[in-house]
């Protein structure tokens, strides 16, 4: 049981820090792209549908795929069984 912990805790904080770097860099590729900041609010008169689903799809596709990335090394190296 201890080691089911051990690998909830790991992921826990591995996927945190990779969600924080993760909204980070497509935060910093969007505003290099677009010229413009990412919408915070898509509620907000001034964000097109567009523009709040195109920044909603980016980062979840790269979240996504970082989050499954990280898991599947820190499962390799330390020989985890899932």
């Amino acid at each position: 049981m201890k080691n089911k912990t051990v690998q909830k805790i790991l992921f826990t904080m591995g996927s945190l820090a990779v969600g924080a770097a993760t909204k980070s860099l497509v935060s910093f590729i969007w505003t290099r792209v677009r010229g413009n900041e990412p919408p915070s609010n898509p509620a907000h008169s001034d964000v097109k549908m567009s523009e709040a689903l195109g920044w909603t799809l980016s980062l979840a596709l790269v979240a996504s795929l970082a989050k499954t990335f990280s898991r599947k090394k820190v499962t390799e190296k330390l020989a985890l069984d899932v």
